[in-house]
């Protein structure tokens, strides 16, 4: 399980502007509701990790049942 996210001023490594970035540029692509547990397997890390980077995402957003995260839902601004 990959924890390691890092603050975004860090040199190398996971930070949590890129992690936000690619859960939801992936949740995008799949073309269809993924939840926050998919996200989380797909990316090998927490379902709080996965809420922490859509919260920071400037267009994604969480919608359902917050403490459920089969049902907790990744969703964009505009789609």
């Amino acid at each position: 399980m990959f924890t390691d996210i890092l603050p975004d001023d860090a040199d190398t490594g996971v930070t949590w502007t890129a992690l936000s970035g690619a859960i939801s540029t992936w949740a995008w692509m799949q073309e269809r509701p993924v939840t926050v547990a998919e996200a989380a397997a797909t990316f090998n890390t927490t379902p709080e990790h996965v809420r922490e980077a859509i919260d920071q995402h400037p267009w994604a957003y969480l919608e359902g049942d917050g403490d459920d995260p089969t049902a907790q839902f990744i969703e964009h601004d505009g789609a």
